[in-house]
């Protein structure tokens, strides 16, 4: 996983929670990811790079979309990310999509059974760049797991969130064209992802037990578990 925005990286410090070493996360600022990203050294070493965009509207933000070979954009059901996505698509899709041939999808982020989601997933389809038909639907689920380093899922596939994902990943694979083993949920449930972390999962328990014999009041307790450290 590259980072490419230097203020903000979730992402590493999600993925350091993991024990094991098989996702790596490194950051390299936008302007030099086209230089960085052609290195034999960092291409051959891994089988999928996925890059954490940024989400501004400078120059920058175009390298990502010049050197990816697909590319993903998740908007949020509210006037506000819709407005900010009309802005992206003027200002970084339309220009790039000039000279090089594109390939890639929006996505509904945070999606609720609401007149929000609705609207805005009509609105989308105004444009042209395709949507995906599976959305990313808000779930506490994708906030434990990446407190914890793991994929929803692999915290869990037996809620509607982990299947949602689930959904949506094969057809992210589907469109770009991913090699990848077409497993399904019952296969992936048997394999027990969940089992590689369950001594991690046993430590994050810990701590919030730790925790619970503090002096917090609940609210507090519940944000102090999510965010780690205690």
């Amino acid at each position: 996983v590259v980072n490419s925005d230097t203020y903000q990286n979730s992402a590493g410090e999600s993925l350091s929670q993991r024990d094991d070493s098989n996702i790596s996360c490194i950051t390299i600022p936008t302007k030099n990811l086209r230089r960085e990203l052609k290195r034999e050294d960092l291409v051959g070493h891994f089988d999928l790079i996925i890059i954490d965009g940024e989400g501004s509207m400078h120059e920058h933000s175009r390298a990502a979309l010049e050197i990816c070979d697909y590319f993903v954009v998740p908007v949020k059901p509210s006037q506000f990310d819709l407005n900010s996505y009309v802005k992206y698509m003027a200002s970084v899709i339309e220009p790039v999509s000039e000279y090089k041939d594109l390939r890639g999808g929006v996505v509904l982020n945070e999606c609720e059974k609401d007149a929000a989601s609705k609207e805005t997933l009509a609105a989308l389809k105004e444009f042209t760049v395709p949507v995906f038909e599976n959305h990313i639907n808000r779930s506490k689920t994708t906030r434990n797991a990446s407190g914890l380093g793991l994929s929803v899922t692999e915290y869990s596939l037996q809620n509607a969130c982990g299947a949602n994902v689930f959904s949506f990943v094969k057809e992210l694979c589907e469109a770009a064209q991913l090699k990848v083993r077409n497993f399904t949920i019952l296969e992936l449930r048997r394999l027990s992802l969940r089992r590689k972390n369950k001594k991690k999962e046993s430590t994050h328990a810990g701590r919030k037990n730790n925790q619970k014999k503090t002096n917090y009041s609940s609210s507090d307790t519940e944000t102090s578990n999510f965010f780690g450290r205690g």
